[in-house]
């Protein structure tokens, strides 16, 4: 593996090849962190993914972050889980996946002659897959046990 540092003294991740153990540890990393965001059914900026990764570092806006989500994606789809990049946007501006999300979308059989559609309509796929629904209640309404109020006896408010 080799680190190259850059002017801004944050070591960068490069030349590392897919399926090295340390391309392998981080890629892992993505898609824990991922999965967990998912569970809590947000969205996370590709800077602040990459500020949370601990394994190596890999800039937010590097060919190898691109590939890693690319990786994580095609796995996951192919599990039947969507495509968990989905939830990686832009921290302004659009605030959507990059081109990068679209293209992949694409070779998978999305349709994404609307881009809007197909990124909610994944999003919910993967919401979906990655834990119970936020607005579905753990307990149904019914099958909660209602407790009786306790009767405090009223004060007088009259003096005597």
């Amino acid at each position: 593996m080799k680190i190259l540092y850059s002017t801004r003294a944050r070591a960068t991740l490069q030349h590392v090849q897919p399926g090295d153990k340390t391309w392998n540890a981080v890629r892992a990393e993505i898609a824990s962190i991922l999965r967990s965001r998912a569970m809590l059914k947000k969205t996370i900026a590709y800077s602040e993914l990459s500020s949370l990764l601990r394994t190596a570092p890999v800039p937010y806006d590097s060919v190898e972050m691109a590939t890693l989500l690319r990786e994580v994606s095609t796995e996951e789809n192919a599990a039947g889980r969507g495509m968990l990049s989905v939830i990686v946007v832009h921290k302004s501006g659009d605030q959507m996946p990059g081109p990068g999300f679209f293209t992949l979308a694409a070779e998978l059989g999305r349709d994404v002659s609307d881009p809007l559609k197909c990124w909610i309509e994944e999003i919910y796929r993967v919401y979906a897959s990655n834990g119970p629904s936020i607005r579905t209640p753990s307990v149904p309404k019914k099958a909660r046990a209602k407790r009786p109020r306790a009767r405090v006896p009223r004060r007088s408010t009259r003096s005597r």
